[in-house]
């Protein structure tokens, strides 16, 4: 068996970062026909690394608990929104109900055929990310902790205009209309900041963007959520 990346995926956060949810209910199939039964998760190693949208070039947090429960598999973790722009949009999304989903990238160790699907019952968890739309309707966040009684938005917006110009805003597409507005907005505030410079943004890919995307599109790459 080849070893193939392949992407799954409730959950809550807070303000200050702390995020719980469920990666992978155990028990049902999803919405390919796979099922992963408990103990499949055994030699997961953390840390691990939380990204937006399964691109390696967004890591927004990283998860340090993991536990298979009787539910599924348990995670809790931190956004890092003191140090990261997009981990504090990611948070936003979450509190707006515009994401709310979990999904796993891991490498297939041991599965059999089922009749729509397979049976995993061993793999390798590389990463857990946060989605818009998870391959496993039940794979959610389950709660986001709240450090600043409310929140500030305008402290927000500064924080955005000061952010790095040359910073690279063509994430991956979600359809969702709340990540499509967020991309806009970053968008905006991008050839706002090279006007005076004279500078015409094309937004190009960056060369690691460009060769994940080539990753996503090939064949060694299941992409689920």
């Amino acid at each position: 068996m080849s070893d193939r990346i392949e992407i799954k995926a409730a959950l809550t956060v807070d303000d200050a970062g702390a995020i719980t949810g469920i990666a992978w209910p155990f028990g049902s199939p999803d919405r390919v026909g796979d099922v992963i039964e408990k103990g499949a998760f055994a030699t997961a190693m953390l840390p691990l690394p939380m990204l937006w949208a399964h691109d390696q070039g967004q890591v927004v947090g990283v998860w340090d608990q993991i536990a298979e429960t009787e539910a599924g598999l348990t995670v809790k973790g931190r956004l890092l929104v003191d140090d990261v722009a997009r981990a504090r949009e990611v948070r936003a999304m979450i509190h707006a109900g515009a994401v709310s989903g979990l999904s796993i990238g891991f490498v297939t160790r041991t599965a059999s055929p089922r009749a729509r699907g397979r049976t995993i019952t061993a793999l390798d968890l590389h990463e857990i990310s946060v989605v818009a739309v998870p391959c496993h309707p039940g794979a959610q966040i389950t709660s986001i902790k709240t450090a600043d009684p409310a929140p500030h938005p305008e402290k927000e917006n500064d924080q955005l205009e000061n952010d790095d110009p040359n910073a690279p805003a063509n994430a991956p597409q979600i359809d969702t209309k709340a990540f499509d507005e967020i991309k806009a907005r970053l968008d905006r505030i991008e050839a706002k900041a090279a006007r005076p410079q004279g500078v015409i943004i094309t937004g190009p890919d960056q060369p690691e963007r460009k060769a994940f995307t080539s990753f996503l599109q090939g064949g060694d790459f299941d992409r689920k959520a």
